[in-house]
């Protein structure tokens, strides 16, 4: 009878380590992502920078050029986002591409 009870105590702090470690890697996989987007716009910040530091750059003269930079830079960030998102969810599902070819 110990030793049931021993194994069902056993059973039971393995069970709680597995949710445990789900949880954490859950908040590790937030994390990651709350990195990947304050990564993007760190680099629509950098873009941002670039053309505010009143060098000449020939695109002044363009009428619609605020908005293309604009509307190109936010594409981007979000392009970006989209895909390193991507890259971490496939790796965090352990996804990976199978090739097409046999091996004999």
């Amino acid at each position: 009878e110990l030793d049931l009870l021993k194994g069902q105590i056993t059973s039971t702090e393995e069970q709680i380590s597995m949710t445990l470690d789900s949880v954490r890697n859950r908040l590790l996989y937030i994390n990651t992502l709350l990195s990947v987007a304050s990564l993007c716009v760190g680099v629509g910040s950098f873009v941002g920078s670039i053309f505010g530091m009143n060098l000449t750059n020939h695109i002044e003269q363009e009428e619609k050029a605020f908005l293309q930079v604009t509307v190109g830079v936010i594409v981007g960030m979000v392009g970006m986002w989209g895909i390193l998102s991507w890259v971490f969810y496939r790796a965090a599902n352990n996804i990976h591409f199978r090739s097409s070819k046999k091996t004999m």
